[in-house]
């Protein structure tokens, strides 16, 4: 059996690590789901993917939204057909951006930023509408 062990582990310990997911995944779907409830036009779903307070910008203008409530309010502000086109447009799961001072990543050219929250799972941290 000794000698089975390490046999075992060579065959098993990639499936393993493999089943996990490493960071870049972990963030990638949430982001994924966002854009998805957010292609949905859920409001609430999706003001509950975000940490608040979170800075926002909408037409170089940046404000803070403390709560889903505020972040209810301003969502047509923020969230407009021009904005979503954009979205759309330069996302690419492949060329994801990463902040490296809070390991935060970026979609297409920095409209949406997610971070990992622990426990609180990956939430939107940062909305950029420079549209």
């Amino acid at each position: 059996m000794k000698k089975l062990l390490p046999l075992i582990l060579f065959i098993w310990a990639p499936i393993l690590l493999k089943a996990q997911d490493s960071p870049a995944d972990f963030e990638l779907k949430a982001m994924k789901l966002f854009i998805a409830t957010l292609t949905k036009n859920d409001k609430v779903r999706l003001s509950n993917m975000v940490h608040y307070p979170i800075g926002v910008t909408i037409k170089n203008k940046i404000m803070m939204l403390r709560n889903n409530k505020e972040f209810l309010t301003y969502y047509d502000r923020i969230f407009t057909k021009t904005f979503k086109s954009e979205i759309e447009r330069d996302l690419s799961w492949q060329d994801l951006l990463l902040d490296p001072d809070d390991g935060s990543w970026g979609t297409g050219v920095g409209q949406l930023w997610f971070t990992d929250y622990g426990k609180r799972g990956v939430l939107c941290s940062a909305i950029n509408n420079v549209w």
